[in-house]
This record gives structure tokens, sequence and C-alpha cells, in this order.
């Protein structure tokens, strides 16, 4: 029985840092894109399109379009998303993180969905922005 309390205990912990881990990584990559986006709009001159970091489906079913989410686009999605999902953790390989966030919203009443890439969404910052 003591064996049984210990591995509940610890699947409940485990689930409730699983929580925080997702609460915090939503924290910064809003705040992220905030400041991206502020620095973007005020050096715009210098700074050139940027290649894709995510994709972006638009619509529903025979409308449905898909596109390529330049660094711009990619934050303005994070900022207006009504709902943030995450690939991070592979059900076979626990503490393996995947590095994909799926971001679901509404604009002009067309749902769209952008699935972001946070390792190349962090490198295209690096390079244009740092």
């Amino acid at each position: 029985m003591l064996f049984y309390r210990k591995w509940k205990t610890s699947k409940r912990r485990t689930n409730i840092w699983r929580i925080f881990q997702k609460d915090q990584i939503k924290t910064i990559l809003i705040t992220t894109a905030i400041t991206v986006r502020v620095i973007y709009d005020r050096d715009r001159k210098h700074l050139k399109e940027f290649t894709k970091c995510g994709k972006l489906h638009i619509g529903s079913g025979r409308k449905k379009e898909v596109k390529n989410l330049d660094l711009r686009e990619a934050c303005n999605k994070i900022i207006h998303a009504e709902d943030i999902k995450f690939e991070l953790f592979d059900k076979d390989y626990p503490k393996k993180i995947k590095p994909f966030v799926n971001l679901y919203g509404v604009q002009e009443k067309v749902r769209w969905k952008a699935i972001i890439n946070i390792i190349e969404f962090v490198k295209k910052i690096e390079y244009q922005i740092l």
C-alpha cells in the first residue's frame, strides 16, 4: 500500500510540474512575441522578411489554405491566439520535448491554426533581432 501511495503522489507531482512548465512556456512565448513585434515595428526598415518558422492553416474543409508563417506573423498569432496547445512530450519518451506549439484563433470570422516550431522561431529572433 505504501508503494502505491508513493507512486500515486509521484505521478501527481509530475502532472503538476508539466502544468507549471506549460504555463511558464506560454508566458515566455507571449512576452517574447510582444517584445519582438515592438522591435519589428520600430526597426522595420532594417529588418528583412523572414523565412518560415511555422505553418498557418486558414479555414476548414475545401476552403482550407496553408501558408508559411514568417516571424512577424508568428508573433501576431501568438499574441492573438485564443488557445495554445503543446506537442511537448512524446508519449513513448516522456522526458523528450518536442519543439512545437499549436495556436488556435479566429480572424474576421475565419478559424485558423498556426503550428510554430519553437526552435526555428528562436533562431529567427536571434538572427534578425539580437
